[in-house]
C-alpha cells in the first residue's frame, strides 16, 4: 500500500513539474512566398510564436540548412503569455528555380526542444543583360574570356577562334594589339566598337611557326582608348601534337617505343632547403630512332637534365629532375611532362613527390 502511494506521489510530482515549464507555440511553420523574381535580391517573412508555459522561454539559436538563408529571433527571456518572433531572409540572386529550405529553432521547451521552420517558393530567373554574356571585365570592355585555348593543335595546323566583346562604355573603343608574337595573328572586328556594341576578337593561331610541342602560353596586349584601363592582357595558350595520322602500318610497326623505369618517385621525408635528385630511365624499345621532343616541369622549383635526345634501339637515358625544396613545407607533389616521337605513347606525365620537414 505504501508502495503505491509512493508511486501516485512520484507521478503526481512529476506531472506538476511537466505542466509547470515554458511551451512554445507557433503560428505556423511553413511559410510560401509563392513566385518571386530573382531582381528582389532577398524576401523576408516572420514566423510568430508564444510562451503557452508558465516559465520564461528562451531561443538558444537558430541554425538554418544552408547559407542562402539568414535569420534573426527574439533575444532574451520570452515570459508567459508573451511573444517572440523567428525572422528567415532568403537570398534569390542568383537562384533561379524551386527552393525548400529548413530552419531549426532550438529553444528551452522540455517537450519541444528544437522546431523545424520551412520557407519554400519559386524564382524566376531575371532576364539576362549584355554584360551577363560577357562575364571576363577589363574596365570598360566586357568580354566572353580574355584567354584563348586552342586545344590538341597538330604541329603543321593552322587553326582560327573567336572571343566575343562588348564595349560597355558610353565612348567609341578603339582596339590594336602590342606584342603579339609571328605565329599569332588577331583582328578586331570591327577595329572601333561603338558604345553597347558587341564585337569580336579573331584569332590565327600558326602551329608551324611556332616549333614547339605540349602544351603551351603566350601573353600579348589589346590596346585601347579606355580611360580606365587602356591596356588588357590577354592569353593563348595551345597544346601542340606531332601528326602521326600519316604513318604507314610498316612505319608503325617499326615506330619507337618510349619506356619508363616508372613513372613516380616518392623522396619520402626531407629536410627543408635540401635539393633532391632522382634520374628517371627512359628506354627504346622499338625500332626507329626514339627522339625526345621536350621535357618540361610543372613548377621552378625543379629542374630536368636529359642525356641523349635521341635513341636508337634498345638504347637508354637519365631524365634527371632536381627539386629544391627551399621555401616549401610539407607534402609536395610536382610533374615533370616528357614529349616524344612515339606514336603510341607520345606524351608522359612522371610524379616526384616529397614530405618537406
Amino acid at each position: 500500500m505504501k508502495t503505491m502511494k509512493y508511486f501516485f506521489s512520484t507521478l503526481f510530482i512529476l506531472f506538476i513539474a511537466t505542466a509547470s515549464a515554458q511551451s512554445i507555440k507557433f503560428d505556423k511553420k511553413v511559410h510560401n512566398y509563392g513566385t518571386i523574381k530573382e531582381e528582389a535580391g532577398k524576401v523576408e517573412c516572420k514566423f510568430t510564436f508564444s510562451n503557452e508555459g508558465d516559465k520564461d522561454l528562451v531561443i538558444k539559436r537558430v541554425n538554418p540548412s544552408c547559407g542562402c538563408t539568414t535569420s534573426d529571433y527574439t533575444k532574451g527571456n520570452i515570459a508567459p503569455g508573451e511573444q517572440g518572433f523567428i525572422s528567415a531572409i532568403y537570398k534569390t540572386k542568383g537562384r533561379p528555380g524551386s527552393f525548400n529550405k529548413a530552419i531549426t529553432v532550438y529553444t528551452n521547451d522540455p517537450k519541444n526542444p528544437n522546431t523545424i521552420l520551412f520557407i519554400k517558393g519559386k524564382v524566376t530567373p531575371r532576364e539576362k543583360t549584355k554584360a551577363d554574356h560577357y562575364p571576363r571585365k577589363i574596365g570598360n570592355l566586357r568580354m566572353k574570356t580574355n584567354h584563348m585555348a586552342f586545344m590538341d593543335v597538330l604541329k603543321d595546323e593552322i587553326v582560327t577562334d573567336t572571343i566575343g566583346i562588348y564595349n560597355q562604355w558610353d565612348e567609341p573603343m578603339t582596339l590594336s594589339f602590342g606584342n603579339v608574337p609571328d605565329h599569332i595573328n588577331i583582328k578586331a572586328k570591327p577595329g572601333t566598337l561603338q558604345p553597347d556594341a558587341e564585337g569580336l576578337l579573331i584569332f590565327t593561331y600558326d602551329a608551324s611557326k611556332k616549333n614547339d610541342y605540349g602544351l603551351v602560353f603566350e601573353r600579348f596586349y589589346l590596346m585601347t582608348n579606355d580611360k580606365k584601363q587602356p591596356r588588357k592582357v590577354l592569353n593563348v595558350s595551345a597544346r601542340l601534337k606531332e601528326d602521326f595520322s600519316n604513318l604507314s602500318e610498316d612505319e608503325i610497326k617499326n615506330a619507337p617505343v618510349a619506356k619508363y623505369n616508372k613513372i613516380k618517385h616518392n623522396f619520402g621525408k626531407v629536410k627543408p632547403g635540401s635539393k633532391q635528385t632522382y634520374n628517371f630511365i627512359l628506354r627504346n624499345e622499338g625500332q626507329n630512332d626514339l627522339k625526345i621532343r621536350k621535357v618540361k616541369a610543372s613548377c621552378g622549383c625543379t629542374a630536368t637534365h636529359t642525356g641523349k635526345k635521341t635513341l636508337k634501339s634498345s638504347e637508354e637515358t637519365n631524365i634527371k629532375v632536381t627539386f629544391n625544396t627551399s621555401g616549401r613545407s610539407g607534402k609536395q607533389h610536382k610533374t615533370i611532362t616528357v614529349i616524344t616521337n612515339d606514336p603510341k605513347n607520345p606524351r608522359k606525365i612522371l610524379h616526384i613527390q616529397a614530405n618537406i620537414q
